[in-house]
């Protein structure tokens, strides 16, 4: 089996070993969710980050939801000593989906204590039962470099920096500041434009382990987000592009700003910041508009069960609008989304927006069903059916009115 692994990330083998012979003993959550730690198998120099590894294993025999703390709080013994440490996610975590005897892992960074040499022991306070062994040796001494020729003008010869002292991984750093933001999809029907996509995604602008995060922590709530929003028309020769919406912006995020319940069954999120759109044309068919807007999230309900959201947005338009100055007549001042349904099942999502005058506005619903519930198939998207109607589904023709069916799928909703 192990042979046959696919799985990326230390240890697996190991892994599978562990939860077997822990699995009485790790400590249990959430009714049957066993955890265990794990860490590197190779000596680790005092001093130096070390990254460990929380796996939730669903032992039951229904799907469950878990949410990966931010820190962990953990005391390390070696030799009679103790001392109390500290493990930070190395990547922001969203609440998952444990499929029945499925499991997921997370990533810790552990900064080890100057000093300590030896087999020390890693315990989590929140899971006791399950510990780590690290062989912890000295940091291996520089040796300087005999000098073969004399010194010019009575300076000394000066070793060359090592820039490979700090360990940087330039696509997993990129990875943990990387998140998707709105829906992103690709549906298509029979009538003209056939096809309508949407990718999105935002980039955390401020690393949670910088100095400036430790004194300021709102500011890794800051984000930058791009969105674009495209439609396809199969049925005209070439199959043209009808019109593209870009639209990147410049947000703060908040969650959890109020909530109610031991397991916030009732909680208020927050988004705030300035966005432009625009479609990339220019001359009559050339379309653009600047807002700041503000959009509060209610969420209620438990987050592995039945949920209900509401997010109104609200804004107002920045800098003139000499290309389409009757545009807020069909955009308005605010739109609603609304969504009930499971994170791990079906999904109702309704985007509905008022121009100036009632008629005038739009709504569009966005129906989307997870295959991964089909166990055997393994897909990671969803099916997806979408109904448009109203004005302004293209930026181009926002003055115009449309009615549109589509089906297809998505990758995040």
């Amino acid at each position: 089996m192990c042979d046959n692994a696919r799985h990326s990330g230390p240890g697996f083998c190991a892994l599978l070993i562990a939860l077997v012979l822990l699995w009485g003993t790790a400590g249990a959550r959430a009714g049957e969710l066993v955890t265990t730690l794990l860490g590197p198998t190779s000596p680790v120099t005092t001093n130096a980050e070390v990254r460990i590894w929380l796996n939730i294993l669903n032992a039951s025999a229904s799907a469950s939801t878990w949410k990966f703390p931010g820190e962990l709080n953990g005391r390390m013994r070696l030799a009679g000593r103790e001392t109390t440490v500290r493990l930070q996610l190395a990547h922001a975590s969203m609440p998952e989906l444990i499929a029945p005897q499925g499991f997921v892992r997370a990533e810790y960074v552990l900064r080890l204590p100057a000093g300590w040499e030896g087999d020390a022991v890693l315990e989590a306070d929140e899971f006791r039962g399950s510990a780590v062994v690290l062989r912890i040796q000295a940091t291996p001494q520089a040796v300087e470099p005999v000098a073969t020729t004399p010194a010019l003008h009575g300076t000394e010869a000066k070793p060359k920096p090592n820039w490979k002292t700090q360990e940087f991984d330039p696509i997993e750093y990129f990875k943990r500041h990387l998140f998707p933001h709105e829906p992103f999809y690709f549906v298509a029907g029979a009538d003209s434009p056939n096809a309508k996509f949407q990718f999105s995604f935002k980039y955390q602008l401020v690393d949670d382990q910088s100095g400036l995060a430790q004194h300021v922590g709102f500011v890794t709530n800051m984000f930058f987000g791009f969105t674009q929003t495209s439609l396809w028309d199969w049925n005209q020769e070439s199959a043209p592009f009808e019109d593209s919406s870009y639209k990147p912006e410049l947000m703060f995020q908040f969650s959890r700003l109020a909530r109610a319940g031991e397991d916030d069954w009732l909680r208020l999120d927050l988004q705030t910041g300035v966005m432009h759109e625009s479609n990339g044309r220019d001359g009559a068919n050339s379309r653009s508009l600047n807002i700041a807007y503000l959009r509060p999230k209610l969420i209620l309900g438990h987050e592995d069960d039945w949920q209900f959201t509401l997010a109104p947005r609200a804004w107002f338009y920045i800098g003139d609008l000499e290309d389409n100055p009757d545009l807020p007549d069909y955009r308005g001042y605010v739109d609603l989304r609304a969504t009930i349904g499971t994170p791990g099942g079906i999904e109702l999502a309704a985007l509905a927006r008022v121009g100036d005058e009632f008629d005038r506005g739009s709504i569009q619903l966005d129906l989307t069903f997870p295959l991964r519930q089909i166990r055997w198939v393994g897909f990671t998207w969803y099916l997806q059916a979408q109904y448009f109607t109203g004005y302004g589904e293209s930026l181009l023709h926002y003055d115009e009115r449309s009615d549109a069916f589509r089906v297809g799928f998505s990758l995040y909703r």
